[in-house]
This record gives C-alpha cells, structure tokens and sequence, in this order.
C-alpha cells in the first residue's frame, strides 16, 4: 500500500518522436484530486504550477503533494514531488524521494539534452552528507512522470495509437496510449450538472507502484486547459478512482 496514490501518474504519458503543441499553462493552478478504492478514501492529491525564471529561461514548476487519510496508519502520510519544465513540455529538473536497495534517498535529476545525458544525484536521507551522482542515458523526448500530464493535456484532442516511454522513480517502460477525441459529458459529486469532456485510455505494459498495470481510462474537461476530471486504473487491489474536487485557475464551461 505505500504511496498508493502516486499512481495517478501513471495516467500521463508523452509522445515518442513527436512533435508536442505548447501547451498555455496558467501561472497560479491549483488542482486537488480524491483517490478512492469502492468506498474508501485513500487521499487526496495537490497540483500546483507557478512560473519562475531560471538563468533568463521561464520555467513552470509542477509541484505535486500527496495526502494520505490518516486514518489509513499503514500509507504514507504525505509525499513532494517537484518537476521544473517550459513551454515545449521539455522537462529540466525532477526532484522525488526514492527507495533504492531498501534505502531513502532524496533524488535529484537534471537534463542534458545537448549530450543526450541525465544526471542523476542521491542524497542517503538516512545518512547526512553521503551523496552519489551517476549519469544516464535520455532518450528522445524523455519526461519524468509527473510533468506527463501535460502532454496529455496538450494531446488529448488528437486522435492516434502510439507507444510511448516513461520514468517513475525507479522504474522506466512502456505505455499503450489511445486518444481518442471522443467527446463525452461527465458528472461528479462537485460538477452534478457535469460538463463536455473528451474520453481516452491506454494500457501500461509495466509493473509500477502498488502493482499498477493493465487498463487505464480518463476524461478531461472538453475547453483549453483540458483539465484532469475523472480518471480510473487498475492495482493490485483493483480498480482505483481520481476525481478532481477543488481548483483555481480554471472555470469550467457548462
């Protein structure tokens, strides 16, 4: 069950040797998300996206908390994850805790694609002061797994098949990704009149946190900002639901 919730992620993915459109991103989003299992409330999940200005570059900084019930003693109670990425949708820094070898460490990424290249650096949580740096390969296009989503923001009115790649944490592989631009009206506790949205799903051809593989499917809002509303995975536990409950920043149309 530890850090179930950061399976949303895996919902979003990026196209291989593509082209993607600019996607406008609106300095001050919020968005907060409800994960439940049948009827349990698993947590909730904070997306927030500033604008900063890095070294003369514009930047947008996704930066992701998740929420444990704390009813639920046996989940983590909170998780940060921080992604730094510009308007092409071209990741720059990714910032995660990860588990490697039953160790904690707090991971940091930066991206050379001049070199194709991604350094990697580890600092041993458990171990002030002990910190490795090691180099990996980037290949075309690569994001990390919580700047994904506005990809598919961005492509969610096209419609095509494709395969595509990922990293989450530690683990990398590949996703079967269907856009559909199937136009659908979706209801939820917050939206009982529901709005216009468009319908994709895909299929995860990996095993990643809590056992996540198989079958995916969302809907997101059918205006610009193409907003994650409803979103639904399969774990190791079944089928798991994502509903947006709050924002700022976006109004939805009618």
């Amino acid at each position: 069950m530890k850090r179930l919730i950061l399976i949303f992620i895996l919902f979003l993915s990026f196209g291989k040797a593509q082209e993607a459109p600019v996607f406008n991103f609106v300095d001050g989003e919020e968005l907060t998300f409800r994960v439940d299992y049948s009827f349990f409330n698993l947590g909730e999940i904070t997306m927030k996206v500033n604008r900063e200005v890095n070294g003369g570059d514009s930047l947008y900084h996704i930066h992701l908390t998740i929420e444990s019930n704390p009813l639920l003693f046996w989940v983590d109670n909170q998780s940060v994850y921080d992604s730094y990425i510009d308007k092409n949708l071209r990741v720059h820094r990714f910032i995660s805790n990860e588990k490697i070898d039953g160790e904690t460490y707090k991971a940091e990424y930066s991206f050379n694609y001049k070199d194709s290249l991604m350094y990697r650096k580890l600092i041993a949580l458990d171990a002030p002061g002990r910190e490795t740096v090691d180099t990996l390969p980037l290949k075309k296009d690569m994001i990390d797994g919580i700047s994904l989503i506005f990809f598919a923001r961005a492509h969610v009115e096209s419609k095509k098949k494709d395969t595509v790649y990922t990293f989450i944490e530690n683990k990398s592989g590949d996703v079967i990704f269907e856009f559909l631009n199937k136009h659908t009206h979706t209801k939820t506790d917050v939206l009982p009149d529901g709005i216009g949205t468009i319908f994709f799903k895909g299929h995860l051809n990996l095993s990643g946190i809590a056992g996540v593989s198989g079958p995916f499917s969302a809907y997101f809002s059918r205006d610009p900002s193409h907003v994650p509303l409803l979103s639904f995975l399969e774990v190791f536990i079944g089928k798991v639901t994502i509903t947006l409950v709050e924002w700022k920043g976006w109004q939805p149309l009618q």
